[in-house]
């Protein structure tokens, strides 16, 4: 996973033209607009200066996200943007929307409903260490997110209290946080393939 990270902290940085994997990177994303009574739902071509809750290689696959969102959460189709406004939602019509679009029920427990989807797709842990295979067989590696940020990577000894801020800092190779790692280390979390994760 470190090899990875670091690929895309490169082309990050760098942008090569050529570069394949940046080629490939995803161009819309799904975001909440706040500026509205009842929070939105957003697809939208990326925007480097927006942070999403999550990003697709394509706007069909934005839109299958959406809809099992709406459905998970009961969320109002209005309220989005597949949505049409000043009408009953499909959702609605089928009792699976809490009646928002109605004015039935209020911002206030919409909103935080659309809250939960958003704590669902952070890290479960606020502050943590993945460890994993280091680079020789005395050695581990860490991804570390703090304040349910990637704040970097590093090695260390198998010697080493690994969960001393002091050394973590010490050790860390900064890298910088998108949705893409992200989405990469949730990934990497859902497969466990890692050796251990620890709570800081």
């Amino acid at each position: 996973m470190i090899s990875i990270l670091k690929e895309k902290n490169e082309i990050e940085k760098t942008q090569p033209i050529l570069n394949k994997s940046k080629i490939k990177n995803s161009t819309f994303g799904i975001r909440i607009d706040y500026d509205y009574l009842y929070h939105r739902l957003i697809i939208e071509k990326i925007n480097n200066d927006v942070n999403y809750l999550k990003i697709f290689e394509n706007k069909n696959t934005a839109l299958s996200k959406l809809k099992s969102w709406i459905d998970k959460f009961s969320l109002c189709t209005n309220y989005t943007s597949i949505g049409i406004d000043n009408k009953s939602c499909d959702s609605y019509n089928i009792n699976k929307c809490k009646g928002a679009c109605m004015n039935i029920e209020s911002s206030k427990i919409y909103n935080l409903r659309l809250n939960s989807l958003y704590k669902h797709l952070e890290y479960q842990l606020k502050d943590f260490l993945l460890i994993d295979k280091g680079i020789s067989d005395s050695s581990k590696s860490f991804i570390w997110i703090e304040n349910y940020k990637l704040k970097g990577y590093g090695y260390f000894n198998l010697n080493f209290q690994i969960t001393n801020i002091k050394t973590l800092n010490k050790l860390n190779i900064n890298v910088k946080n998108t949705i893409e790692t992200k989405n990469i280390i949730k990934s990497y979390i859902k497969r466990k393939k890692y050796l251990k994760l620890i709570s800081l």
